[in-house]
């Protein structure tokens, strides 16, 4: 008789969301086997020189600071960059791994054959599959098998004659890219790590972005600290702008010094808002744009032999043309009813035929990656498969299901993608970390620590914040927590100063894109009555300063206004001084 191993949960991949996962789940008390392709763990950020297999190439790091990424109760080595490498990353995994002792649950070299759904003893599970015929049953199925490059619709190329290479297949720098005119086609993540290794040796390098891109950069404009330092509790109190999906002044700060969009290159322009678009976290490409070594275009009109002709209605003759198509996730191992995009599941977790099917690491954050989210929703998964929290029923899923799409659709009206899930960072972080009762009180922690409360409110975005309700964990965020007092600064002046800045902002804005470098046409005439304003006040400033003008104003408002005692209410004028208040400060 065949014998049947019976677990609690199956997770199917072990790089960084599959390693999340199973940590969470044995946390909560489940039997848990991680069944991972590979011959070690790591995912995608195990480099892999083998073209056919799924891996960054040989150069690529982290596109966001190490504070994003990291685990909440796994700090990056102190030595490590602010973005370490794919090397660094692997070996932090590994480390993760071994110190959580999560090794022992995990079987190498094991590539899914086939999933189904059986009864087994009366009851349903899942039955799993490996290419060595081996099978494992469970309650629970939990996905974390990362992102596959798209297909690509090879007939608009076919007339091309130089080389095609998919971004996927490229691993490192190799002789071909010498001398060689190189196009450059998409955005996505790989594409600026490729144009950096192959720009000192290829003649020259084009790079079409069809729909235009967000560049942001990775350090702050003055010092060498991160530009996601500036991602606190704080920061987005003061700078949010829920209307156009921004933040005030950073946006502006990126779009001064460095045009619209963050680049100032009107062929990648884009119409998206700055927390609502595609955007890309590598501002140092802008010097080599600069420098004439990579040259930027729009879409592509046609191609002939080796000639490309842009919407521009330039042409050049390419050598080698690089397709960086978008990343999607695959399913092909799970039957066809469960099968389906990760836009059906709840919260983009939860499959609403089956609960006890899950998804990990499929959402895409407007600031950050993928990773910044898989911790939360790992947590998430664990302690509703432990029973600690129950799920709506299925039709309240699919109804949430509906409504979270209509919402981030609209959210992100102007990226044209219809499989993978764009999700803002903070709305998508609060809306889980309430499911699981991690949302940070900071009003408790206000309460019982000013000064903790202050570094917490004021600390980069971290995974950490999401165990501050638990005292025993205080030592372990706080004991590197600094507080920035640039930032301090920066907000104190800017919180004095929004009223007056947001008025200017949204009288000078361009409300298509939420930009202040770009504007309306009719913005030489608002700039004009803009300035009439500032005179006005001026001269009100004026009235105020000047003695003999003052009691004149005085003598005359006692004139229309009648005796100003009657105005020296002090409860009156509290409640409207905190109406103007709210009023300036309101969206």
């Amino acid at each position: 008789m065949e014998n049947i191993k019976v677990m609690d949960l199956i997770i199917i991949g072990a790089g960084w969301s599959g390693l999340t996962a199973c940590k969470y789940a044995i946390e909560n008390k489940l039997s848990v086997i991680v069944f991972e392709s590979k011959k070690t763990i790591g995912g995608i950020w195990n480099y892999d020189p083998d073209i056919k297999k799924n891996s960054i190439s040989k150069n690529t790091r982290s596109n966001v600071s190490k504070n994003y990424i990291e685990f909440s109760d796994f700090k990056f080595p102190e030595d490590y960059p602010l973005f370490p490498d794919n090397q660094q990353i692997n070996n932090y995994l590994l480390s993760y791994a071994k110190t959580f002792n999560l090794l022992e649950n995990i079987k190498l070299n094991s590539r899914i054959k086939k999933v189904e759904k059986v009864i087994l003893n009366g009851n349903n599970y899942w039955k799993v599959e490996n290419n060595y015929g081996e099978k494992v049953f469970s309650l629970f199925l939990v996905i974390s098998t990362g992102f596959k490059n798209s297909n690509i619709d090879m007939s608009f190329f076919s007339n091309f004659t130089g080389s095609i290479i998919k971004s996927i297949e490229y691993k490192h720098l190799e002789s071909k890219f010498i001398n060689k005119t190189v196009l450059l086609i998409g955005e996505n993540n790989c594409s600026s790590y490729i144009a950096k290794d192959i720009f000192p040796y290829a003649k020259k390098i084009y790079w079409s972005i069809l729909d235009g891109i967000w560049i942001k950069p990775r350090y702050n404009f003055i010092g060498s600290e991160s530009f996601d330092s500036h991602s606190s509790v704080l920061k987005n109190f003061i700078f949010n702008n829920n209307k156009y999906k921004g933040e005030y002044l950073f946006e502006d700060l990126v779009e001064f010094y460095n045009g619209q969009s963050g680049s100032g290159i009107k062929e990648w322009s884009t119409n998206s808002y700055y927390k609502a678009g595609f955007s890309m976290n590598n501002g140092e490409i802008l010097e080599n744009i600069k420098m004439g070594n990579i040259i930027p275009k729009k879409g592509i009109k046609k191609i002939n032999n080796k000639n490309v002709e842009f919407n521009d209605n330039t042409s050049i003759d390419v050598d080698i043309i690089i397709i960086c198509n978008k990343s999607l996730p695959y399913f092909d191992f799970l039957p066809k009813k469960f099968n389906r995009p990760i836009k059906k599941k709840y919260k983009y977790i939860f499959d609403t035929n089956d609960q006890c099917l899950a998804f990990i690491g499929y959402t895409k954050p407007n600031i950050g990656i993928n990773q910044t989210l898989t911790e939360l929703q790992a947590n998430y998964m664990a302690q509703v498969y432990s029973n600690k929290i129950k799920l709506p029923n299925n039709k309240k899923m699919k109804d949430v299901v509906n409504r979270d799409n209509i919402y981030w659709n609209k959210y992100f009206n102007k990226i044209k993608d219809n499989y993978n899930c764009y999700v803002d960072l903070n709305i998508y972080s609060n809306d889980i970390s309430k499911k699981i009762n991690t949302n940070p009180d900071y009003f408790k922690l206000l309460i019982n620590s000013p000064t903790k409360w202050w570094k917490a409110i004021n600390m980069p975005y971290n995974n950490s914040r999401y165990l501050i309700n638990n005292t025993d964990k205080h030592k372990e965020i706080f004991m590197n927590c600094k507080t920035n007092n640039n930032n301090l600064l920066i907000y104190s002046i800017a919180l004095i100063i929004k009223p007056f800045y947001k008025f200017t902002r949204n009288y000078l804005v361009n409300k298509n894109n939420n930009s202040i470098i770009t504007t309306d046409e009719n913005y030489q005439e608002k700039k004009k009555k803009l300035y009439i304003f500032i005179i006005f006040l001026l001269f009100i400033l004026l009235i105020y300063i000047v003695p003999e003008w003052n009691i004149y104003s005085k003598n005359r408002m006692k004139y229309f206004l009648g005796n100003l005692d009657n105005y020296k209410n002090k409860k009156f004028n509290i409640i409207f001084l905190l109406i103007i208040i709210f009023l300036l400060y309101s969206d």
